[in-house]
């Protein structure tokens, strides 16, 4: 999906952001975001997060983005697919973003 905001950002001169809700390791992810042409990059990481469930972490991440803000939001599902993954959460996403967002 950051292909896609790049392009977004090529063709309209949006601004791009990249927010992710994962463990330090992420840090890799938010670099590459920036190299490849994001303006800005947010990891999102507190002790709590841990332990949160998936209709929690569908919860946290609109609220980052009333912090952060958008005009349009693009999700990507992670590609860990996990027994307890928190990328399962495409309908709760889909009931706080409404008509704001993209899935993939």
């Amino acid at each position: 999906m950051l292909e896609l905001a790049l392009i977004f950002k090529d063709s309209f001169g949006a601004k791009v952001k990249v927010a992710k809700m994962e463990p330090p390791a992420s840090e890799e992810i938010l670099l590459e975001a920036y190299a490849v042409g994001a303006h800005e990059c947010y990891l999102l990481m507190d002790s709590v997060f841990s332990r949160v469930s998936t209709w929690m972490t569908s919860f946290i991440i609109p609220k980052a983005e009333r912090i952060i803000g958008f005009d349009l939001i693009t999700l990507r599902t992670s590609r860990n697919r996990r027994r307890y993954s928190t990328s399962r959460n495409g309908n709760s996403r889909e009931s706080w973003y409404s008509d704001r967002s993209l899935h993939a």
